[in-house]
């Protein structure tokens, strides 16, 4: 008797800072996300550095009902000068395959992961006795 094969979600985050930051960054977001509430799926994320390895997975995937996401943000600079930029490396994101959702988060999830961690917070909050 064969084992079943376990249902991926697989999770590209190009901008995530890949375990260098390790308690700030969108990839520890989702692992504390998903801990609890993933019951017949495994987690898989890649960042920038991985991006082959999600487009063989998302080619060449296991399971029919793997899922795929790609998570990315738009940090555009305040004057919009990189906009261009930007709107291209969405273009080409999305292009990477019509079974990959593209999710594009902006500023208030990075302001909300720093806020629940405390990177802004914790130099002005009073220190316990």
């Amino acid at each position: 008797m064969s084992r079943e094969i376990r249902k991926i979600i697989h999770l590209f985050i190009p901008e995530d800072s890949g375990g260098i930051k390790p308690n700030s960054c969108e990839a520890h977001y989702f692992k504390l996300l998903f801990q609890r509430r993933l019951k017949n799926y495994q987690l898989k994320i890649y960042t920038h550095a991985q991006e082959t390895k999600f487009k063989k997975a998302l080619k060449f995937s296991a399971h029919p009902d793997d899922k795929f996401f790609i998570v990315t943000d738009l940090d555009f600079t305040e004057d919009r000068s990189n906009l261009r930029y930007v709107k291209k490396k969405i273009r080409n994101l999305a292009a990477l395959g019509e079974n990959a959702q593209l999710f594009v988060s902006g500023r208030s999830f990075e302001v909300w992961l720093c806020m629940y961690h405390g990177v802004y917070t914790k130099p002005s909050s009073p220190k316990p006795p």
